[in-house]
Order: structure tokens, then sequence, then C-alpha cells
């Protein structure tokens, strides 16, 4: 892999005039607009653009309420609709003829097909890695991630004591080097103590999952007709939602990354950009 390139930072309005934050790599070829998952920010695409920078020009978003995107402080701001406008606001930045390649990760996924439903044309082609797009019954019951975020640790002394903490148990302990590296880099803010602070606050983790019983894409992603590779893992723990988004995108190409877990893209990124780059 070639040397990675720092991005430049990008600010634009998202929607309800929500600061954003884009990251431009640069790179050679078509605008990829890159989306991540939630809980993360852009940069955890860092070791996946070295790849990706020798055949587009690489923009990752930083979603509302993760990285240096704002934060809002209600609730009712973190929608996966209100997402899914905020990618709009990106594609509009970039200003692509013809449509954009994208490529979203989990909740980075779902973004991507509001985006597309709310405006169908926006992309040209996309890849959905594990979109947590699914019928609403899915989302009823216990909110286990929402309990899982609040309860989520979210200071340390410093970088040092982070990394060792992510790195002893799932499911950072079974990323990449480089991907566990870039998370503690970019997704962690120093406060003037000294201290270092999740950039996503754990609160707002859990409004994005409190959110999704009001997400009605599963319902409409049949109406999706731009070309789509969806892409799983063998060990995925929602592996089952790409095969049921499947059924209803009979035009939609699948592949199942052998051995890796929903967290393919921090697991296996040489793997991640191969196929991203075949399919793209």
């Amino acid at each position: 892999m070639t040397a990675a390139k720092e991005p430049a930072r990008i600010r634009i309005a998202g929607h309800d005039g929500v600061a954003l934050n884009l990251w431009d790599y640069g790179g050679d070829g078509p605008p990829l607009l890159l989306c991540h998952c939630t809980g993360a920010m852009g940069r955890m695409w860092d070791p996946i653009v070295m790849c990706l920078r020798q055949s587009f020009h690489v923009y990752a978003l930083d979603s509302r309420g993760h990285g240096e995107s704002a934060k809002p402080m209600e609730r009712d701001a973190y929608t996966w609709e209100n997402c899914g406008r905020d990618t709009l606001k990106a594609a509009d930045h970039l200003n692509v003829a013809g449509g954009l390649l994208a490529a979203g990760h989990s909740g980075g996924g779902t973004h991507l097909v509001y985006a597309e439903l709310l405006r169908p044309g926006t992309f040209r082609k996309m890849a959905l890695l594990d979109a947590i797009v699914a019928p609403r019954a899915v989302f009823t019951g216990e909110n286990r991630m929402a309990r899982i975020a609040r309860r989520r640790r979210e200071s340390f002394s410093g970088r040092a004591e982070a990394r060792a903490h992510f790195g002893a148990k799932p499911p950072m302990n079974a990323w990449n080097t480089a991907a566990l590296d870039a998370y503690v880099a970019h997704g962690l803010e120093e406060r003037p103590d000294g201290r270092v602070w999740l950039k996503c606050p754990r609160r707002v983790e859990a409004y994005f999952y409190e959110m999704a019983p009001g997400c009605d894409a599963f319902d409409r992603i049949h109406e999706i007709v731009v070309p789509t590779l969806l892409l799983t893992a063998e060990r995925s723990n929602v592996g089952f939602l790409p095969r049921m988004q499947q059924e209803r995108m009979p035009g939609a190409r699948m592949h199942v990354i052998p051995r890796a877990s929903h967290f393919f893209p921090q697991e296996e990124p040489e793997t991640t950009a191969r196929m991203l780059l075949e399919w793209l």
C-alpha cells in the first residue's frame, strides 16, 4: 500500500444547518464518498483509503455527532433520515454530474440508502457494507445497543490507556493494527487537563440506536435501482440483513468475506478495499 496522505478538512452545512466535516483525501479518478459506522468517524477509513486513492478521489464524511462534525444536544436531531439528508448535502457539495460513487459501513450504509431514496440518482453506484437496513420488527424490544452505548467508557488518562483498553476486548481486539491506531488517533479529543474523550459521546451514540425504530428504509429499499454491492462477512452478527435486502433488490450483487465479523472493514481493510475497487 502507498503511504497515507493527510486529508484536508472541508466544512459544509448539513440538514437544518448542522455543521459537518468532510475529509478530502485527494487521489486519482472519479469522486468516491465513504460513510462510517455509528460510533466511529471518517478517519476510520484511513487504512482502506491507502488503497482506494490509486483509483478514486476519496472523501469521507463525519456523520453528525461524530468526529469533527457538530453534535446537537437533542435526540430528535439523530433520526436516520436526517443523516440521509446530511449525505445529500455532501453529495451536493461534491456536485458530480451523472451521480456519485459511494460506500457505507453499517449505519453509514443506511445513510446512503436514505439519501438515494430521498433523491433517486444521487449515486451512480453504491457498496453497502453490512448496512443496518431491516424490517421494523428487528428494532422492537430491548434496545441492547443503546444500553451498551450509554455504559461505554468515554474518558481516559491518555491515548496509551485508551488503546490498551480498546485493544484488550471485542470487537477491537480483532481489528487490524492500522484500524485501531486510526480510531485512537482520530476518535478521541484531548481536553485541557490532558485527558482524552470520545469524539462521539456515548449519549449521542445511544441516540442513533434509539432512533432505529423510526427507520422505514427497508420498506422502500426495493425502490433503489442504482447498481449496488451488498458486502457482508461470514461471522457478522447482522449478516442476515444483506440477505434480506437482496431479496428486495434482485439486481444487487452480494459477496461474503470469509471468517471476519461485522467489523470486517477494520479487520480486513485490504480485502475490503479490493472488493470496493473491483465493484466501483
